[in-house]
């Protein structure tokens, strides 16, 4: 078994990674129940493995709590889900050393931002094959690192630029036909569930009840 490592505890709170766990925390059982009308039914259970005991406020700079994030889904969550969010966090941890949300400098954040997203989502097309469209959490980083390309203010600003074109993306996966997971075997009967990995990831931005998408 991999050495589980330990939760960054350094410094300030990171507003930022604690507000994703917060809510993610709230709705584990709302991304179970999506995810059984269109795949295996453990997403929601994944995500609660991997962060379920989160200590909060979350503390640490923006590359360490990533990369303890990109540990959890690898180590703890499994599946396909623990791998696509493992390759995603640590493509993000790598575009933020040396960035800190926590010093508030919105252009840096920007950048590293835009960066670590465009990177997750090359290599999580690359590791399965899945592009917008597919019905994935694809479509909703995609939209969201190409948004945040032309992202300015603060740190607060850039993540509420972003998190529209994320929601959007999200939605747009209700309706339609998943190429690939378990949803792409469930035909007609998963056409009309929104991706609940696409929903998850926008609450990296902000925050919207699993019935607004």
């Amino acid at each position: 078994m991999v050495d589980e490592v330990t939760q960054p505890d350094e410094g300030e709170d990171n507003a930022w990674l604690t507000a994703f766990v917060e809510r993610l925390a709230s709705r584990f059982d709302d991304l179970t129940a999506l995810d059984r009308q269109a795949g295996d039914g453990d997403f929601g259970q994944n995500m609660e493995a991997a962060f379920g005991d989160v200590d909060r406020p979350v503390r640490g700079t923006d590359a360490d709590v990533l990369n303890f994030f990109a540990h959890r889904m690898l180590v703890r969550a499994g599946g396909t889900s623990g791998a696509v969010l493992g390759t995603f966090f640590r493509e993000m941890a790598d575009a933020f050393e040396g960035v800190d949300s926590r010093e508030g400098d919105g252009e840096a954040f920007a950048k590293a931002l835009a960066e670590g997203m465009q990177r997750g989502v090359d290599a999580i097309t690359e590791l399965g094959g899945a592009k917008e469209g597919d019905n994935t959490l694809i479509d909703a980083l995609a939209p969201a690192a190409q948004a945040a390309k032309d992202a300015s203010g603060s740190v607060d600003e850039v993540l509420e630029h972003v998190f529209g074109p994320a929601v959007e993306g999200a939605k747009s996966t209700r309706g339609m036909q998943a190429t690939k997971g378990r949803a792409s075997y469930l035909g007609e009967s998963a056409k009309d569930v929104p991706d609940p990995g696409a929903i998850a990831v926008t609450w990296l931005f902000g925050d919207a009840a699993v019935e607004e998408f």
